[in-house]
């Protein structure tokens, strides 16, 4: 599910890492040309159910509903440099097991 909001709300910081789920890519690249995108080598592709946001200040994670589908209403805030730590760590590991977008492009065709 693409979620507007968020979506904007990225557009206000430096963004280092976006790690999209499948479906929510398959639906934005329809809109986007692939060859708009910028920065292609901060973008990876994975089958995640989980949304993860870190900045200077806090870590924001949302989980899916028990059904799995996105929950855009239902955010864990944490503001202590532990909880940014391990939002970097769980970020680290999806990181590591997404296909980075040019090998999952590729794929598509």
């Amino acid at each position: 599910m693409y979620d507007e909001q968020l979506a904007n709300a990225g557009t206000t910081g430096e963004i280092e890492r976006l790690i999209f789920d499948e479906a929510v890519f398959d639906d934005v690249i329809q809109k986007t040309i692939s060859s708009q995108l910028e920065a292609k080598e901060t973008i990876r592709v994975a089958n995640v159910s989980v949304t993860v946001t870190i900045t200077d200040d806090c870590l924001l994670l949302s989980l899916p509903t028990l059904d799995g589908t996105y929950d855009a209403q239902t955010v864990f805030i944490a503001e202590t440099e532990e909880a940014r730590c391990w939002g970097n760590d769980l970020l680290d590991f999806y990181w590591g097991s997404a296909q980075p977008l040019e090998r999952y492009l590729s794929g598509q065709n």
